[in-house]
């Protein structure tokens, strides 16, 4: 998880770049943070698709109004998301987000074994 791209809708913050260093745990957290930040690039991506197909929906209504009255400006209806894509949304992201939640688990619990291992060597 190296090369993951910085996505400008995500915290550039939470990139797995930002963990440092080479120890076990670090490249641990790096690829953890790594599938987090990607599942969540994924569904920034698949919403993007939805929010511009309401945008262009929304549009070609504003469109079709009539003209207002001199001095009156066209209020814009607001967004109506497509159900269909809403839920392609939902059945994609739902799995991405799962497996990026079980990385991090996996993670978490490596992390928690190897401190308990550098408790146990410190006390001795």
């Amino acid at each position: 998880m190296t090369n993951v791209p910085v996505h400008t809708k995500v915290n550039a913050n939470l990139h797995p770049g930002k963990v440092q260093g080479d120890s076990p745990g670090a490249k641990t957290a790096r690829d953890a943070l790594g599938a987090l930040y990607t599942a969540a690039v994924k569904i920034h991506d698949l919403h993007d698709v939805v929010k511009d197909k309401a945008i262009i929906h929304q549009k070609q209504v504003m469109a079709s109004m009539p003209a207002p009255p001199k001095g009156k400006v066209k209020t814009s209806p607001p967004l109506i998301y497509d159900q269909q894509a809403s839920a392609m949304v939902i059945d994609r992201g739902t799995p991405l987000a799962q497996a990026a939640l079980n990385a991090a688990d996996t993670a978490i619990s490596s992390l928690g074994e190897q401190v308990t291992r550098l408790d146990t060597a410190i006390n001795q």
